[in-house]
């Protein structure tokens, strides 16, 4: 599920659906607001088989307890891209450790601070990430999950 209200997020949707166009993965057209997340979720809850990925946007959120619920209300099998999703009851999140990037950040104004110039530092890219798994959901949602892969989270 994506929104267009950020240009670079169609880009992000188109390469994830040429990835999943191999895998049997259909696009649904992007949503707006909170009536169209809902008739979104209920279209995809009423046909069997689907599953559902919640790009990183400033819409969702705004509406996550919304999201949340109707995802578990159709047993959707969802993954979002935010851990706050997951904690509040969603399947599963895979994200940027946050409290890395906010280290990493610190050790950058301290290096400002210290006289470095900002333009000549280089640039990072985050390189830890987590995968969390909400299993207390997973569990609700056992008959829609494949088997292999919910042997051991740690979380």
């Amino acid at each position: 599920m994506y929104s267009q209200t950020r240009p670079f997020m169609s880009n992000i949707w188109l390469q994830s659906m040429q990835w999943g166009l191999n895998g049997g993965c259909t696009a649904q057209d992007s949503v707006r607001d909170a009536a169209e997340i809902e008739v979104a979720i209920e279209t995809m809850g009423r046909e069997p088989g689907w599953r559902l990925m919640v790009l990183p946007e400033p819409l969702f959120p705004v509406h996550q307890k919304l999201i949340v619920e109707l995802v578990a209300r159709y047993k959707l099998p969802t993954v979002y891209p935010f851990r706050r999703f997951t904690v509040g009851g969603g399947l599963m999140s895979y994200s940027v450790d946050v409290v890395d990037l906010y280290g990493r950040a610190a050790g950058y104004v301290d290096r400002i601070l210290r006289g470095s110039v900002a333009a000549e530092m280089p640039v990072q890219q985050p390189t830890k990430y987590e995968l969390v798994i909400n299993l207390k959901t997973a569990k609700a949602l056992a008959s829609k999950l494949p088997p292999t892969g919910w042997r051991a989270p740690t979380k």
